[in-house]
């Protein structure tokens, strides 16, 4: 074989091998962000309307907003769960019309899964409540 050649075909073998490990080290591309909301259901039996609570999860800066819509006397309780594990409840008990903010950290990427309920007198009810999703 010639030199030339050799030497030709050595350095497509070192570029072959680094993008190879480049893959192979996790150089992937970033997984985009997601928001997501939800609003609770209708319980007729109870009283309470569709559209009682609604939550927002901004995906930029990790924020849940929650609102309450409805004179029910309920509040809003949301729950949420980071890449499948349990995090903790948020809640808003201020009354129709008012909304609050929770600024949160997660890693860029996470999968962010919540349920927003009433809440009445401390119990969930169960009816009310609906689920999303998003992605940090």
């Amino acid at each position: 074989m010639r030199k030339t050649t050799r030497r030709l075909l050595s350095g497509l073998a070192a570029t072959v091998t680094t993008v190879g490990l480049a893959a192979t080290l996790g150089a992937t591309p970033a997984q985009a962000q997601a928001d997501g909301d939800a609003y609770t259901q209708s319980w007729i039996a109870k009283g309470y309307v569709a559209h009682a609570g609604y939550v927002y999860f901004t995906a930029l800066g990790e924020k849940f907003t929650l609102f309450d819509s409805d004179a029910d006397g309920a509040g809003i309780s949301v729950q949420y769960y980071v890449n499948g594990a349990y995090r903790e409840e948020l809640y808003l008990g201020t009354g129709n019309g008012t909304d609050k903010t929770f600024d949160r950290s997660f890693a860029e990427g996470a999968a962010i899964r919540f349920r927003i309920c009433l809440i009445d007198n401390g119990v969930i009810q169960d009816p009310t409540c609906a689920w999303d999703g998003a992605t940090a």
